[in-house]
């Protein structure tokens, strides 16, 4: 190809096996940090959390 723009990286003809996943090298995600569960665990945690003083946190 004579584009100037042309990436042999993502090349839409290679096989799928060569062809580079975006955002490969980039780290994962951090894992969530809220409650699982259903509503009820939802409840009971920011009830802990008003008992311990973090209004904030219980909003949330």
């Amino acid at each position: 190809m004579s584009d100037s723009r042309y990436d042999p990286r993502y090349d839409p003809r290679a096989p799928e096996a060569e062809r580079p996943r975006p955002f490969a090298e980039l780290p994962p995600p951090p894992p969530d940090n809220v409650p699982q569960g259903d509503a009820y665990d939802w409840y009971t945690r920011g009830l802990e959390l008003l008992d311990i003083g973090d209004a904030a946190a219980a909003v949330q």
